[in-house]
């Protein structure tokens, strides 16, 4: 228990008086060398005590005894000031999203840590029948599905079109983990479960940096990026059949059907594979938000390479549940929003349900240049490692549009030259931007808080040194705005490319998770467990 995971802050760095005392399980843990953990962790419903709900098993296993208080088992983070007005969001309400690899996939799988048994999709850079079993049966049991998606290393002229290989995967990882959790079908080769090995296949070793995808459905996968070569990004429905292919046809709108009831999940989490959420200030944020509406969420936003100079912060939507007037000054989860008006009010009338904004709707200001605006310009992309949310409703609008073959087009639109941005720091997140701003989806911003940006600003490796030094004085003594970060915060990026491997990245993640925990229940007490027989 002597220091912190190797690569974060060195331990002369470290704020006066950090007293780790309250984290010593942590630190036992970093310093045992056994991965085992991640391994061990949890079931979704198979194997030993099937009466046990799947959630609470992969929280028990994961968060040790945390289940033990009280609400806890249904919710581990529940929002720190809860609607009466509508229920509150529960960690199976979310799927993680991220993109990932092989060689990585021990970094993505330390989400376990802040999702507490939430399903996730990881989409790999080659198929994933070259997983080996040990590592299907493992993941299957942490709920966590595949999907994948090959990198593209296109020349021109000796300089490439994105910035990273692996940019349009990340740019198809939110369609993909959709797809695979409502309809495998619709999008194949990359989501069909079955090239997935058997969990009692004998162990295959992980193939890292592969050049083309695995050997199971490998001719499908060749054919159908040959027949997305050249297509154009308008995402047409002509250049859609040819890359969708025959097998395919009509399955896109399987995967936009279906009412809520039915629906996979309401909010997907899309973050890298270094991206930590903290659930509490997740809930907080979305709990106006009715996710059935078409909602692309981020604050943490740039422009893109192709918005135009002087109007690209009139190319974003604001929240149709606020007003206009205090759109951009979100408050703080300890204050109420402010609603739109009913009618009656005298203030005009309600926000309609079917009130979302659109790509030609923010183009229409624009005389004369509305066609151009939707498509040749973008609106601000997001800053794609401290995450982004999408509602269920947008993924169902989009797989509906062209005759059900939104994804497709999607994809297309994804894979045209013109696509293509080639400099840091647009890549894969600005590809995905750009084509759902292509499709009629702009980016919802959520506003701003006195304390920055949601993403990325709120919490970071900062408050996570800072605040540990506070807890043996107990809740009373924690630093000014504690309790307003930890309302509000939504995510961070870790940045795992400045750790020097990739378990220490894993690690640190499990560091940030635990603090934001505990301090979360210093904040928000969930009671003591009555002993035994006491009445």
């Amino acid at each position: 228990m002597d220091s912190l995971p190797a690569g974060l802050i060195p331990q002369a760095s470290w704020p006066a008086g950090l007293d780790l005392t309250r984290l010593g399980a942590l630190q036992d843990e970093v310093e045992d060398e056994n991965d085992s953990e991640l391994a061990a962790t949890s079931s979704s419903g198979q194997g030993e005590d099937e009466d046990e709900p799947a959630t609470r098993r992969v929280l028990r296993h994961t968060a040790g005894d945390e289940e033990a208080f009280g609400s806890a088992a249904s919710d581990p983070d529940p929002d720190p000031k809860p609607s009466a007005a509508s229920p509150s969001l529960l960690n199976d309400d979310f799927v993680y999203a991220a993109p990932c690899s092989a060689e990585r996939l021990h970094l993505a799988q330390a989400s376990r840590y802040w999702r507490k048994g939430m399903r996730a999709v990881f989409v790999m850079d080659e198929a994933p029948g070259n997983l080996s079993a040990e590592a299907v049966t493992n993941a299957r049991k942490n709920r966590e599905s595949f999907a994948w998606y090959p990198n593209f290393k296109r020349m021109a002229d000796d300089q490439r079109d994105h910035y990273l290989e692996g940019d349009r995967r990340a740019a198809m990882t939110p369609i993909l983990a959709y797809a695979a959790l409502a309809a495998p079908a619709s999008m194949g080769p990359w989501t069909v479960e079955q090239l997935l090995p058997s969990p009692a296949a004998p162990h295959r070793p992980h193939l890292h940096n592969a050049q083309a995808p695995g050997q199971a459905g490998q001719a499908a996968a060749v054919k159908h990026t040959r027949q997305l070569e050249g297509a154009p990004a308008s995402g047409g429905k002509a250049s859609t059949d040819a890359a969708k292919g025959k097998e395919a046809k009509g399955k896109g709108a399987e995967a936009g059907s279906g009412g809520a009831d039915t629906d996979p999940f309401k909010w997907m989490l899309m973050g890298d594979d270094d991206t930590v959420f903290f659930m509490r200030g997740v809930k907080a944020l979305l709990r106006d938000y009715d996710p059935q509406l078409p909602y692309f969420l981020s604050d943490c936003l740039i422009p893109g390479s192709k918005s135009p100079p002087d109007d690209v912060w009139n190319l974003r939507c604001m929240p149709c549940h606020l007003y206009p007037q205090h759109a951009s000054q979100r408050l703080l989860s300890t204050e109420d929003a402010p609603r739109a008006p009913g009618p009656g009010s005298g203030q005009g009338q309600a926000v309609s349900k079917d009130c979302f904004c659109r790509t030609d709707t923010l183009c229409a200001r624009f005389q004369g240049n509305a066609t151009r605006c939707q498509q040749e310009w973008e609106g601000p992309v997001p800053w794609g490692g401290v995450g982004a949310i999408f509602s269920i409703g947008l993924f169902k609008r989009l797989a509906a549009l062209q005759g059900g073959e939104g994804l497709r087009a999607y994809e297309t639109c994804i894979n045209a030259p013109e696509t293509s941005v080639a400099s840091f720091p647009l890549g894969g997140d600005a590809f995905m931007s750009r084509c759902l701003w292509r499709l009629g989806f702009p980016i919802t911003d959520p506003g701003y808080t006195p304390l920055g940006r949601y993403m990325g600003e709120i919490l970071g490796l900062k408050e996570m040194y800072e605040v540990p030094k506070h807890l043996k004085q107990g809740a009373a003594s924690l630093p000014n705005g504690t309790l307003e970060r930890w309302s509000v915060a939504v995510s961070m990026h870790l940045g795992a490319r400045k750790q020097p491997s990739y378990r220490s990245a894993a690690l640190s993640i499990k560091y940030i998770t635990s603090v934001y925990d505990l301090v979360a229940e210093m904040l928000w007490p969930s009671g003591k467990p009555k002993p035994a027989g006491a009445s």
